[in-house]
């Protein structure tokens, strides 16, 4: 992700080619980002771009370790990952996907409407913790 920020404006298919990534790759980082706020999309005439928001490049000043924690400062700002890490660490194991899933729905998360998009973006929640909770082995 901190290379995708570095550079000023990319649009998807810069995005998609530069990284190699496939679509849903693309999709995937850059709507992460957003969430996070380290992103912005721009739209013109129906192709979208991205820059770094003001975060983004405040993080990206920052070295190593304190980019680190400030990427985890913006994840756990989000009450989903907030709960699933402290639910991590009172019981000492990831949570179950559906109480992960149970957390997800109390959050009221943006346009998500489906079962099953609880159950498949609740694999990222437990992905992005276990990258939190591993930084501090690191």
């Amino acid at each position: 992700m901190c290379e995708l920020l570095c550079d000023q404006r990319l649009s998807r298919t810069d995005v998609t080619q530069r990284y190699d990534f496939d679509a849903r790759q693309t999709n995937y980082y850059t709507d992460a980002a957003r969430y996070l706020g380290l992103l912005e999309k721009t739209s013109e005439s129906k192709n979208p771009s991205y820059t770094s928001s003001e975060m983004g490049r405040r993080i990206l000043n920052m070295n190593y370790k304190q980019r680190q924690l400030a990427f985890c400062k913006q994840i756990l700002a989000h009450r989903v990952f907030n709960k699933t890490l402290r639910l991590y660490f009172d019981r000492g194991i990831m949570p179950e996907t559906g109480k992960i899933v149970g957390i997800m729905i109390a959050s009221g998360l943006y346009k998500v409407k489906s079962v099953s998009t609880f159950y498949r973006r609740s694999s990222s929640v437990k992905g992005w913790v276990n990258w939190i909770v591993g930084l501090m082995n690191d």
